[in-house]
């Protein structure tokens, strides 16, 4: 199921909506997989909802320079092909080409809020999980990417599960259209996914905070801590 709450977090669901939709009919009769956004799950009820019916929640983090490099591309992207956007395209074509984003805080402060990149909510949903005494699972994407059947083998043992080769490489063109609703609208933000074939080595280069938007850089700093932190209580 993708993403059931992109609809509460964006487009004025209520929270009990993703509940009925998903909840009962969907959790209830059989095993399911939920990926889900952390700040758009948030860390109230529907969040306590979702990981009282998990077997473990599985928490896939990336180096907070990584992810919020990742998501900045992906907005300015997006900005580059809107017929609505008439700004200077060519300009925002250069930041991406020399991954210089530090004078574009005007355009992506209310396109990209801190909230959105996620890792606020994620150390809230985690200390409740600590504190509640669930049991949860850490996973690097990068160190998956990095050496995925290590890594594959290690979260079947954590989840209880048989390791399967095919674990590691599938057909290529699937589907983003599938999963819980309309996701063509997403069609951007998982091309690559799409027509993946395999686990993907990382190739990605970490950036200085500099080149970052300012608004970004004491959250980057504190998140960096957390990430590292949590790399290494998992590591143990």
């Amino acid at each position: 199921v993708h993403e059931p709450c992109d609809k509460y977090a964006h487009k004025g669901f209520s929270k009990l909506s993703i509940v009925t939709s998903i909840g009962d009919k969907l959790i209830g009769s059989k095993p399911a997989l939920i990926k889900e956004m952390t700040f758009q799950v948030g860390t109230g009820a529907l969040f306590k909802k979702f990981v009282a019916r998990c077997k473990k929640p599985i928490f896939l983090i990336r180096d907070p320079r990584l992810c919020i490099e990742s998501r900045i591309r992906m907005i300015l992207e997006g900005l580059i092909s809107s017929k609505e956007f008439d700004g200077d395209k060519t300009m925002l074509q250069e930041a991406i080409r020399i991954k210089e984003y530090s004078g574009l805080d005007e355009i992506l402060a209310s396109r990209f809020p801190i909230r959105h990149t996620g890792w606020g909510a994620l150390e809230e949903q985690i200390q409740y999980c600590v504190d509640s005494k669930i049991k949860y699972i850490v996973v690097d994407s990068t160190r998956l990417r990095a050496e995925p059947e290590l890594a594959t083998r290690r979260l079947c043992l954590d989840l209880g599960l048989d390791f399967e080769e095919d674990m590691l490489s599938w057909d290529g063109g699937r589907d983003t259209s599938k999963g819980f609703g309309d996701l063509s609208e997403q069609s951007l933000w998982y091309e690559r996914v799409a027509s993946s074939t395999r686990v993907e080595r990382p190739t990605e280069k970490i950036l200085d905070i500099k080149r970052f938007p300012e608004y970004f850089r004491t959250h980057i700093e504190k998140y960096i801590s957390f990430y590292n932190k949590l790399i290494l209580a998992y590591s143990e």
